[in-house]
């Protein structure tokens, strides 16, 4: 691994794009930006969680 003190930021940088998809989307179909986004990034910590819980990250 090239940066291994920074393996959150990867993490945090990613559920940033979640967000910006979220709001993309949200554009797209005339919805709730903030209930995508939100939705978005909740997913996004639980796939986080489990690939801490299994030594993935």
């Amino acid at each position: 691994m090239l940066f291994p003190q920074m393996q959150w930021l990867a993490i945090l940088v990613a559920l940033l794009m979640l967000m910006l998809l979220g709001v993309g989307i949200a554009s797209l179909v005339y919805g709730n930006a903030a209930a995508w986004s939100l939705s978005l990034v909740l997913a996004g910590v639980f796939v986080a969680f489990i690939g801490y819980k299994l030594n993935v990250v």
